[in-house]
């Protein structure tokens, strides 16, 4: 039997790839069953395991950015479906987790979504006369375009000092991760400086003792990179080198901070002590018994388990990688897929989400980043004035 034809395929469906999906819905030139996403977890689960995991209330990201269309959307929806007070917090009024996720499932239902959805994998991919064939783990499809979106492969390591006590160590990022399965346990501690691993050890301290281990003092930032980069890529950035592109996303990205709400969230749980904070020096580990013991120069810490946030090394999706090199796709020295201005890689194979970043910037796995590459895939491949409604279920 013919392998089924479908007019795009989307590989990987977290906020980015699930975004672009919804843009291609709204274009008025592609129907759900026109569409596949491939993915073994439904769209967005692992973005509602992570935030879960990490007990996360509150965006870090302006309420503009979100999956939706305008960026009024979501403020919109807040209006109507949460008339309860704030909603959204802080001078830049980041929204509640709650109502992101609910405008999500929102838009999922409303544009039948979920009928586009494959739980499966990609293995491999094809090149075709008119378009491209997929092998995945269930079976073969063909399609006429692809948009690659598996996301940054965030590779976890647990810092040497931990290594004899591994087996107590956890990463909130992981994808098995379940903070269910820490129920029994009393003491915990948590490593890491940055939003994920404080609003982690801020969800646990009413029901555990917790302590927060960090290298240096904790340093706010508004946002994950410089706010200056909120706005579409200036072309001096584009035109540079693609290492000094790499050398000016690093300055400007603010890893380990968090934003002012989240400070003031712990300097008040430290007074009513539900936390202990510690700055590490030197640092050591060691099992005894059925505790974890660890040791610094000014103080001993016991607990049950350790929670890391931190230890995730960023790269290239290995996904990208092994399609560029089998379908014989121009890579760059750092290693980036070498990407037209529209994104586009090969003919009607595209790539977005964090393996676009030297086109997009730093932003590129974020919800901004997100907007900006559907704007400017969509803008290529539908040069005509797009649509805003919905293709609504039939």
């Amino acid at each position: 039997m013919k392998p089924k034809l479908y007019k795009w395929v989307i590989v990987g469906a977290g906020p980015v790839g699930t975004h672009l999906a919804l843009s291609l819905l709204r274009s008025g030139k592609v129907s759900p069953k026109e569409l596949a996403i491939l993915d073994p977890l439904p769209p967005l689960e692992l973005w509602r395991r992570r935030t879960r995991n990490c007990g996360l209330t509150y965006l870090r990201s302006a309420s503009v950015q979100h999956i939706g269309a305008s960026s009024a959307e979501l403020d919109r929806f807040q209006r109507e479906k949460f008339p309860h007070p704030s909603p959204s917090r802080g001078r830049v009024r980041t929204p509640r987790l709650e109502i992101f996720n609910a405008h999500c499932e929102s838009l999922l239902k409303e544009s039948c979504l979920l009928e586009s959805w494959m739980a499966c994998r990609l293995l491999d991919v094809q090149a075709e006369r008119h378009g491209y064939q997929l092998n995945t783990c269930e079976g073969t499809l063909q399609a006429e375009a692809i948009v690659l979106s598996p996301g940054l492969s965030w590779k976890p390591s647990i810092p040497e000092w931990l290594e004899p006590v591994a087996n107590r160590c956890r990463h909130l990022l992981d994808p098995d991760f379940d903070r269910k399965s820490l129920a029994s346990t009393e003491k915990l501690a948590v490593l890491g400086g940055g939003m994920s691993a404080v609003q982690a050890a801020l969800s646990f301290c009413d029901e555990k003792r917790v302590t927060l281990l960090t290298r240096s003092p904790i340093k706010v930032s508004e946002f994950d990179e410089s706010s200056s980069w909120m706005a579409p890529m200036n072309q001096r950035f584009l035109r540079a080198p693609a290492a000094h592109r790499i050398e000016k996303m690093n300055r400007v990205r603010r890893p380990g901070t968090v934003n002012k709400e989240v400070k003031n969230l712990l300097q008040a749980a430290q007074k009513s002590d539900k936390i202990d904070c510690l700055n590490i020096e030197n640092p050591k580990s060691r099992l005894e018994g059925q505790e974890v013991v660890l040791e610094f120069p000014k103080a001993t810490v016991r607990v049950e388990q350790v929670l890391l946030g931190i230890g995730f090394r960023r790269r290239i999706h290995p996904l990208i990688q092994k399609i560029g090199t089998s379908l014989e796709a121009s890579f760059l020295k750092t290693g980036h897929p070498q990407l037209e201005h529209s994104l586009q890689w090969l003919p009607n194979l595209y790539v977005v989400g964090g393996g676009a970043e030297l086109e997009i910037g730093p932003t590129a796995p974020n919800l901004l980043g997100a907007r900006l590459a559907a704007q400017r895939l969509l803008s290529a491949a539908f040069p005509q004035k797009r649509k805003k409604e919905l293709v609504l279920c039939s």
